[in-house]
């Protein structure tokens, strides 16, 4: 038995390394869309990180949100909103924004909907038309927030946190996104434990060779003394 159990625990090493690989690999889609020109998608994260693919290049910002929901309909009339969020379902929108000294007129089609921000704080009085519902909401808390963003072609990873993700497009042509809910990091303890074990086994297997070693030079030296 003393024999086979380094060989047990090698097995066991490779087989929890094995399963907390396959686990790291796994991933659950979350959202398919297009990102219209000049709109958002906001994303809160719902595992460890988030993958991101997309035929386009898109801005990425992190942030904290916290809206005052106000309203939701094909027609939204608000005055004096500090901060206006906007989501907008599928079809036409028609945005008109007004403060004291600036007036904004804005139409966007939206393919399968998304989110404007369409200006700065300040005090805006809101009138929304649409296709069908959107929501108005304020935003009433905006932190910015950082983490280290990895980029490899048109993968993004981009790590979870106490924060939503913002995807800008900047460009006039709509950007199709692909998004998955990655779980990764946490097959990290089970990847590390089946490495140990795997460690522990080889350590064990050269400890029994040599005992081995030193058992067979010990009966040779016994053979000697007795010749």
């Amino acid at each position: 038995m003393k024999e086979i159990l380094p060989y047990i625990v090698v097995g066991i090493g490779v087989f929890l390394f094995m399963l907390g690989s396959l686990g790291s690999m796994k991933r659950k889609r979350i959202l398919e869309s297009v990102v219209e020109d000049r709109t958002y998608e906001i994303i809160s994260c719902n595992g460890t990180s988030l993958v991101l693919e997309a035929n386009d290049s898109l801005c990425i910002d992190l942030r904290k949100l916290n809206v005052r929901y106000l309203g939701k309909g094909d027609y939204i009339e608000e005055k004096d909103v500090y901060f206006p969020l906007i989501k907008g379902n599928k079809g036409k929108l028609s945005l008109k924004i007004e403060s004291h000294c600036v007036s904004l007129n804005i139409t966007k089609e939206f393919i399968d909907g998304g989110y404007l921000i369409p200006v700065e704080e300040g005090l805006w009085n809101i009138t929304i038309k649409s296709e069908n519902p959107s929501i108005l909401c304020d935003i009433v808390e905006d932190i910015p927030k950082d983490a280290r963003i990895t980029k490899n072609g048109n993968i993004t990873r981009i790590p979870c946190g106490d924060y939503s993700v913002l995807l800008y497009n900047p460009s006039e042509d709509p950007v199709s996104i692909k998004v998955y809910s990655s779980e990764g990091l946490n097959s990290l303890p089970l990847i590390a434990l089946g490495l140990a074990v795997f460690l522990l086994g080889i350590s064990l297997r050269r400890r029994e060779y040599a005992h081995r070693d030193w058992r067979g030079r010990g009966r040779e030296n016994s053979v000697r003394s007795l010749n």
